[in-house]
Order: C-alpha cells, then sequence, then structure tokens
C-alpha cells in the first residue's frame, strides 16, 4: 500500500509539473524600419515552445487561444512592466487587422509613423485580452487626445502616461478575476486619452451593438461588476 501510495503521489507530481508553464515577455533590439525595440513573448508549456516574433502581432492574436485565462493573466502583468518604457519601437506604425470581420476603428488616418514600447505594450493587451474584437479598441498603436481631437505624438509621455494609469489598473484587478469580458474595452476606453479611432466607442449606436450582439457577455459582465456602470 506504502509503495502504490508514493508511485500516485509521484505521478500526481509530474502531473502537477507537467501543466505549470514558463512565461516571459521580453525587450529585444530589433532593426526594422528604424532602430529600436520590440516586445517578444516566450511560453513553455508541456514540453513545447512557443514564440510571438517581435512585430509580428498576428502571432500575439493567435496566443489568444492557446492559453488558459491564468496564463493569460500572467502575460498581461508582464507586459505591464512596459506601460512607462519609453523607448521607440523599430517597427512603424502598420494597422492590425481583424483575420474576420469588419475594421472598426480606421476612421482617422494621422500621419503618426512611430511609437514607443509603453504604446505597443498597451496596443498588444488589447488584442491578447480581446482577440479579434480588440478591432473596435484598436488596430494602430497610436493614440488620440480626446480634448484636442488629434492623435499623441510618440514622444507626448505624459499622454502616454495617463492612458498607462488605467491599463496598469485594469490588469492588476485582471489577477484577481477569472474571466475577461468584451464590455470592459468601454472601460479602457473612458479617459482622457484613448486609441485613435475608438472615440466611437462611445456612441450610443456602438453601445447598443455590444449589448444585441453579445448578449450572454453582456449578462454575465452585469452580475460580476455590479459595481460598475455598464454601458447602457
Amino acid at each position: 500500500m506504502r509503495w502504490i501510495l508514493i508511485y500516485l503521489l509521484f505521478l500526481c507530481w509530474n502531473i502537477s509539473s507537467a501543466q505549470e508553464s514558463k512565461i516571459c515577455v521580453t525587450k529585444e533590439t530589433v532593426k526594422m524600419d528604424y532602430e529600436g525595440y520590440l516586445l517578444k513573448i516566450t511560453v513553455e508549456k508541456d514540453g513545447k515552445k512557443y514564440e510571438a516574433k517581435p512585430g509580428v502581432y498576428q502571432d500575439w492574436v493567435g496566443f489568444l487561444w492557446e492559453f488558459d485565462f491564468k496564463e493569460r493573466a500572467e502575460i498581461l502583468r508582464q507586459l505591464s512592466s512596459y506601460f512607462d518604457d519609453y523607448s521607440l519601437c523599430s517597427k512603424a506604425v502598420e494597422a492590425l487587422l481583424p483575420a474576420m470581420g469588419t475594421v472598426r476603428t480606421m476612421v482617422h488616418n494621422s500621419k503618426e509613423t512611430q511609437y514607443t514600447i509603453a504604446v505597443e505594450a498597451m496596443f498588444l493587451t488589447n488584442w491578447l485580452a480581446f482577440g479579434d474584437v480588440a478591432t473596435f479598441l484598436s488596430t494602430k498603436p497610436i493614440l488620440f487626445d480626446v480634448e484636442k481631437k488629434t492623435a499623441v505624438p510618440y514622444d507626448d509621455y505624459k499622454s502616454i502616461k495617463k492612458l498607462a494609469k488605467l491599463y496598469k489598473q485594469w490588469v492588476k484587478k485582471k489577477q484577481k478575476d477569472e474571466n475577461i469580458s468584451y464590455f470592459e474595452m468601454f472601460e479602457l476606453d473612458n479617459g482622457p486619452v484613448i486609441w485613435e479611432g475608438s472615440d466611437a466607442m462611445q456612441t450610443e449606436e456602438r453601445k447598443r451593438y455590444f449589448k444585441e450582439t453579445f448578449k450572454t457577455d453582456y449578462k454575465r459582465f452585469i452580475e460580476n461588476n455590479k459595481s460598475l456602470e455598464a454601458p447602457k
């Protein structure tokens, strides 16, 4: 009996170890359109290695389907450590389009061509958290000043910091939650600095569209966030 118990304990330990994942988000020196940096993610899980190459943002969207919520929350936590990094990205501004559906944030067409690691980290947070539905929030790593109604220059660190504060709070909350709702995009789009093109998020038409399209998610969001003001 003793040997059977030892064997079962050993088996359980192996299963537990196999399920543990090693996650690492790093800043890499990569020369593309400019001299600068880009973020890279590497995940080792169950004997497999997953990598999202720097600048290949569609790879990051694919990560949404590879990992469970706890693992994604850890990736978000590591991304948040770069929300105050104002190093320049080496990749020029380029739209990330959804695999399916319609592009929703291409209304504006600013001439901004560069962005920082901080903006890249928040941009990738959107797509990692919401998948292709993030097209409602951001298709380009460009910020927008609501009051001035103009794009935020890449070196306007004060404006970047305003959005980063909101994202830090949200990521911190996700470490304690068990899911992510599409309606949380309204939380991330409710300050003085938003994403270029996402100003349509706060229209009655957009809120109505979300409620009608994601009915189950809306019901769960209301139940889990009774203290918050939900999109009406």
